[in-house]
């Protein structure tokens, strides 16, 4: 006769003595189980063979309504959660144990179903074969009661929702499992971005920059989302606060590049070009004296450049002083024997640009002859001072090193003077913080464009990457631009450790009922540099359902496994 479990609860007894007078009768390893992690409430369940729902002090209902299945399920779903990480754990530290489970589950339910598939020593009458299907089929009715009890009936599935959350989402997962990859995948939100707002967000993402998603997109939606978000009357006035506050890090961090502005670029410190060109003056007279020392030199490959500029169709469209300098090597070597003195070298170096206008010079052949004109008196240089002990070619290497340098120093110069111009900065007269305005900055480096394509013209990447950041940073504009206008309107940013600081209330507050802080939830999320909304509104939310069903399925097969090793142990 069943142990009736609900009227000894009804006489006052606890769980854990029924449970322990069940153990008692039938052999049981309580004190094992328990340590296994399960509860007395299972361990009874278990031990008297029916559901918690038959005894508990508070009957469940016959029929559940939706609110019985969602109540229900938010209160078991902590403790069915541990009960299918129990089974995990039970299945990865016993492995040997799940798999002969899973097998013994399997090739019950082939023996049931296609008795013809089975071995021969599984059909044999030999009471080891009748022990083993007996085992076997035994472990697939005890699934099939299982399933059958959980999901047999409208009603039946309600309780499983309520009573056990997790497994039965399992269980739905691993039925759904083999249709999951033609569950089709979705995108959620999002818009297609213009390509320079696409490179202007990555540089945001990289840099953890919080830039309202708007600028971005430009929509009319979105911005009407973020003003009602920094709008919302709450106490804590949240959403304005939280927005500002990020807007604040927002223009620290860009005052920040600023500092590193020139270094990140691999420009040298600004204040240096001058100290530069007069090292390389210094070096090029090193050379000079060093090349007058010795008698006028061969220099073939420096002769071949020369004559084949001279004798070229383009010659005459030269400058003047190119041509000069030109016609001057070309008579010198035929007075001298073939030879060049060290002067005439140096002047084909510094002054066969005819004053800076390269284009007519590379004109020549199709190809930037001054850039091989130099490579061969470098050449040259070296073998006459391998051939005569003369310093020349490692002066000369060093000055035209420190030549190529001062235009970048030149260059960081003129960004310098952009970046500490006081037009692309506001400075709050009353807080005395200094806001970045990108617009303006962005303006400026447009003026001085021409100047900057002289001075880079050796490395023009760096200036097309100095642009791109002007135009990636012109995306801060409009948020920098709400901050200044915040931190006009008298208060104090102390509780939002700005220092003496303040951001005011700007709007007028809509009369909206939203719980409180809600909107400082949404205002971060829609500005953080990879918050939820902002990827949502911008990028748009990849959702692939069939996944995420078949990752579960897996799971659930591994919990499966963990149980029918852990009733095998209990049997043991």
């Amino acid at each position: 006769m069943a142990f009736d479990v609900a009227a000894a609860k009804k006489e006052g007894y606890s769980d854990a003595e029924i449970a322990e007078h069940l153990a008692k009768q039938k052999g049981f390893d309580i004190a094992g189980a328990r340590k296994e992690g399960y509860s007395d409430a299972e361990l009874l369940s278990h031990l008297s063979g029916s559901p918690v729902s038959d005894w508990s002090a508070q009957a469940i209902p016959d029929k559940l309504s939706l609110g019985d299945v969602i109540g229900g399920a938010t209160l078991n779903a902590p403790k069915d959660v541990w009960g299918v990480a129990k089974s995990l754990f039970k299945t990865v530290t016993h492995p040997g144990e799940a798999m002969e489970g899973l097998s013994n589950v399997g090739a019950g339910a082939i023996a049931k179903l296609f008795p013809a598939s089975l071995p021969d020593w599984a059909v044999k009458k030999t009471p080891e074969a009748l022990a083993a299907r007996e085992k076997f089929e035994g472990s697939a009715e005890q699934f099939g009661e299982h399933y059958k009890k959980r999901y047999g009936g409208w009603e039946n599935i309600k309780r499983s929702v309520m009573e056990h959350p997790a497994e039965t989402g399992l269980d739905i997962a691993t039925v759904v499992a083999p249709v999951a990859k033609r569950i089709p995948g979705f995108k959620l939100g999002g818009k297609e971005l213009p390509a320079e707002a696409q490179a202007a967000m990555k540089f945001a993402e990289k840099e953890k920059l919080p830039i309202s998603p708007d600028v971005f997109t430009q929509s009319k939606f979105q911005r009407g989302v973020r003003w009602l978000t920094e709008s919302i009357p709450v106490a804590s006035e949240g959403g304005n606060l939280v927005a500002n506050k990020m807007r604040g890090k927002l223009n620290e961090k860009i005052i920040s590049m600023r500092d590193n502005f020139l270094k990140d670029f691999g420009l040298p410190a600004p204040g240096t070009a001058k100290a530069m060109k007069e090292q390389a003056t210094g070096l090029y007279k090193e050379m000079l004296q060093a090349g007058g020392e010795i008698p006028s030199q061969a220099y073939p490959n420096v002769a071949k450049m020369v004559e084949g500029i001279a004798n070229s169709a383009d010659f005459k469209s030269l400058p003047t002083q190119t041509k000069d300098i030109l016609v001057k090597a070309v008579k010198e070597m035929a007075e001298n024997e073939g030879k060049l003195s060290i002067e005439t070298v140096n002047d084909l170096s510094a002054k066969a640009w005819g004053g800076g206008n390269v284009r007519s010079f590379n004109k020549i052949q199709n190809q930037p002859t001054m850039g091989k004109l130099k490579e061969a008196i470098s050449a040259d240089l070296q073998a006459v001072e391998t051939a005569t002990g003369a310093k020349v070619y490692e002066a000369y290497k060093q000055a035209e090193t420190l030549s190529k340098s001062k235009h970048s120093a030149a260059a960081a110069d003129t960004l310098w003077n952009i970046l500490k111009n006081r037009d692309v900065y506001y400075q709050n007269p009353n807080t005395g913080t200094y806001y970045f305005r990108p617009a303006k900055f962005k303006e400026m480096l447009a003026q001085k464009e021409s100047i900057l394509s002289k001075q880079l013209k050796a490395s023009p990447e760096k200036l097309e990457q100095i642009k791109q950041f002007a135009d990636n940073l012109s995306y801060a504009a409009m948020d920098i631009a709400k901050l200044e206008k915040a931190q006009s309107v008298t208060g104090t940013m102390k509780s939002l450790g700005f220092g003496g600081g303040g951001i005011g209330v700007i709007v007028a507050k809509p009369i909206l009922a939203v719980p409180a802080g809600f909107d400082a939830i949404l205002a971060h999320s829609l500005m953080a540099p990879k918050g939820v909304l902002k990827k949502w509104f911008t990028e748009g939310m990849n959702i692939a359902p069939g996944k995420a069903v078949k990752k579960a399925a897996k799971i659930n097969v591994l919990q499966i496994g963990g149980r029918e090793a852990i009733r095998q142990e209990e049997e043991q």
